[in-house]
Parts: C-alpha cells; structure tokens; sequence
C-alpha cells in the first residue's frame, strides 16, 4: 500500500502555474507601458492593488526613483485609477 500511494503521487500530473491575476497588469493604468511597467516591478511595485494603497510620500518616492516621466505617477493620478480598478 505505500509503494502504491508512492506511485499515484509520481503518476498525478502537474497543473501549469495559474496566469498572473489581472491585479498585476499595471499597464491597465493611463501612462503605463510594458516598458515603464518593467521599470516600476524592478523598483518593486508589482500590482495595481499595491498602487492603490500608496499615500503622498510613496508616490512622491515612486516618482523620485523613476528613470523618466518621473511627473506621470502625479499627473495621471495612478493611485486614483488604481482604487478604481481595484474596486
């Protein structure tokens, strides 16, 4: 009996990793590009529910850590689309 619970553990097959909820496609957000959302995952934010519960001082340091459009995370109000999204 426990060489056959052995084997029916080998023999079940592996289910293919879940796509990426829908939360972390940050381009979903007005002046967001793969390119930019790459750039944001790098200086570690990853979804849009993370977005959304940034306060002033995060934005203000997002901006500051970002290579370029470093005015966009204001002028698009991304923490407001994101409690938009995320609602």
């Amino acid at each position: 009996p426990v060489a056959e619970a052995a084997i029916a553990v080998v023999d079940t097959p592996v289910e293919a990793e879940p796509a990426a909820p829908v939360e972390s496609d940050l381009t979903q957000i007005k002046g967001i590009g793969p390119k930019l959302q790459a750039e944001l995952n790098g200086l570690g934010l990853i979804t849009v529910a993370q977005l959304a519960a940034y306060d002033d001082t995060q934005v203000a340091q997002l901006s500051e850590a970002m290579t370029s459009f470093k005015d966009r995370p204001i002028r698009n109000d991304w923490v407001g689309q994101a409690k938009a999204l995320t609602s």
